[in-house]
């Protein structure tokens, strides 16, 4: 999770403060053993006059929950998690068995005015990460492919726009945006080939170089029924009206 660490410090307001910040104070001896009662069932501890919420130091009212595992920080007027945090941000708090919380969800709980916080994971990079196995693709299957894509780019590009009624644009429209997918889908699977095959095997290499055209051709296509709608159909003023 991203770290965006926060070190919240004793000297950071009172409950008595028109804004109050996160801190970090101590216990008390009631509150530490209500603490060690309760989490080992799974339940959850209560802000309280005698149980200070571990982000915010909520003791007004019931409205933070807590065990172990989760942190359940209301966003009150005078006690609140820092505003600043964005999600996967880290808050450093002396609380549970991790001094590193990381911010998973905010405007959550019944009243969506709850910030969720559990204790931070950091990524293990003692393990190798795993790389998701693409098997590559046969160079007959890739020409099938290939002959698909081309008859639906041909489909795209050869219409002319100025003689299409509205229900024929919206058609050619998809048609392009259709094909522009599997042009670069195409794409793709043709990289798997190294630099030295698509140099040696002439049929591959046309394969290849065809498909960036075909990509160069329906993204200008893309751009000339932007266009053509903005112009002919006025799309831009009534999109400008409605905002």
């Amino acid at each position: 999770m991203e770290k965006a660490t926060r070190n919240l410090s004793l000297s950071e307001g009172n409950c008595f403060s028109a804004k109050q910040p996160a801190n970090t104070r101590n216990h008390s001896s009631k509150g530490r053993s209500l603490e060690r009662k309760l989490e080992p069932t799974g339940r959850f501890i209560r802000s309280g006059r005698n149980n200070p919420c571990p982000i915010c130091n909520r003791t007004k009212d019931d409205k933070c929950a807590w065990n172990s595992s989760v942190i359940h920080c209301y966003d009150g007027v005078t006690n609140y998690p820092p505003r600043n945090l964005k999600l996967g941000g880290i808050v450093q708090i002396n609380y549970g068995s991790t001094r590193d919380w990381a911010l998973v969800k905010k405007d959550a709980g019944f009243s969506g005015n709850h910030c969720i916080f559990i204790p931070n994971k950091p990524l293990d990079k003692s393990k190798p990460l795993i790389k998701r196995h693409i098997p590559k693709v046969s160079i007959p299957r890739l020409n099938k492919v290939f002959n698909v894509v081309s008859e639906n780019v041909s489909e795209a590009i050869k219409p002319d726009l100025m003689i299409l009624n509205l229900q024929q644009l919206e058609k050619v429209s998809i048609k392009t945006d259709e094909a522009l997918a599997e042009t670069k889908s195409l794409l793709a699977l043709s990289k798997q080939f190294s630099q030295k095959e698509l140099i040696n095997d002439i049929q591959l290499a046309n394969l290849f170089e065809t498909t960036k055209a075909y990509l160069y051709k329906l993204t200008n296509r893309a751009e000339q029924i932007k266009q053509f709608r903005a112009v002919c159909l006025g799309e831009e003023e009534v999109l400008r009206d409605n905002i």
